[in-house]
């Protein structure tokens, strides 16, 4: 096998392994290096303490963008959308569900938003002393960093887009419910876009036919999956006749991404009540992830559905109105964990209520 030299350029700080998408470009970035490429990352962004740290843990090669120039609408538009979200989350849990309420506010963010000219500047540097044979761009988000790539190096350098998604459809998904979605964009100008670059890579098939289509033939478009190491466990098979666990214990894992905690906020009203009529005392709910950053918790340890639970206060630190909200029953919150394999050792049964 030929060795290549393969850059990741991204804004996701994947070597935290804090979200889903961070554990996505980590797990490829370690299969690659287990082939036997040397691959390294241009990170859009100064590392931190903790970044450092991780980095150094795992042996990776960082180029980091230390600018302290952002653009100045980027950096505007994604604190609005970070309040947006909170204002939307509290609006939704204080309605019914065909009460669709809009924000007011400058809208999503476009691509021309994330374009960064220093960043810009500082990729081609990279590029010229790194050498790659190939470039993954880590979301759409990243492409203009392309255009920082000269004709001749373009004609030596392989250069792929990861999506993650099917941008424009999830936008449509986010705008026709009501939500804010952090990315305006139709399917033209994805199209346009996924055909500047060499390779399409699609998380799953049905992804990849959409993507096929949108790009006309004119890219490669190939299905990566997830690059996941299951280990070397053998799977428990459970006869019909074996006995059943005093206690089942249903997961879900996720990050604090608000469409995460809409579903799981969701399960929780209209599905586990149903389940707790007729098994309370044989189930459990096991949250794990940043999306426990949403619950709220009393003095005696009994859980609440955020953030409703609390009243805010004239100063903004909010007070618990634990008296007034019933508590969820038979769940219990991990929080951020290290290994995901310690959650799913946790459980017999896992849900995703997207």
């Amino acid at each position: 096998m030929t060795q290549r030299r393969i850059l990741f350029a991204t804004d996701v700080p994947f070597w935290l392994r804090s979200s889903g998408a961070e554990q996505r470009i980590f797990a490829l970035h370690q299969f690659l290096k287990r082939e036997g490429h040397l691959c390294s990352a241009f990170y859009l962004g100064e590392l931190g303490i903790v970044d450092r740290e991780c980095v150094k843990l795992y042996e990776m090669e960082v180029f980091e963008n230390s600018s302290d120039r952002p653009p100045a609408k980027l950096f505007n538009r994604i604190r609005w959308y970070a309040d947006a979200t909170i204002h939307q989350a509290r609006n939704w849990l204080n309605r019914d569900q065909d009460q669709i309420q809009n924000l007011d506010g400058p809208g999503s963010l476009t691509l021309d938003d994330f374009s960064w000219p220093w960043a810009a500047i500082r990729f081609r540097e990279v590029v010229v002393s790194n050498q790659p044979d190939a470039i993954i761009f880590e979301y759409i988000k990243t492409s203009y960093l392309l255009d920082a790539i000269d004709s001749q190096q373009r004609k030596q350098i392989h250069c792929l887009i990861d999506t993650h998604d099917v941008l424009y459809q999830r936008a449509e998904q986010f705008f026709a419910n009501g939500f804010p979605h952090w990315l305006k964009i139709d399917r033209a100008e994805e199209s346009l876009v996924l055909q500047k670059f060499d390779a399409v890579m699609a998380i799953q098939e049905h992804e990849a036919k959409t993507f096929r289509e949108m790009v006309s033939g004119k890219t490669q478009t190939i299905t990566v999956g997830h690059a996941v190491d299951c280990g070397d466990d053998q799977f428990l098979e459970v006869s019909a006749d074996a006995e059943s666990p005093k206690k089942i214990a249903v997961g879900y894992i996720g990050s604090k991404n608000f469409s995460n905690w809409q579903a799981i906020r969701d399960f929780l009203n209209y599905a586990w009540p149903a389940v707790l009529a007729k098994n309370h005392e044989t189930c459990e709910l096991v949250v794990a992830g940043a999306i426990c950053d949403w619950f709220d918790a009393d003095d005696q340890g009994r859980i609440y559905v955020g953030p409703s639970s609390r009243q805010e206060k004239g100063d903004g630190r909010g007070s618990d109105v634990a008296a007034t909200t019933n508590p969820v029953r038979n769940l219990r919150l991990l929080g951020r964990i290290d290994r995901v394999e310690s959650f799913y050792d946790e459980i017999d049964v896992v849900i995703n209520p997207v």
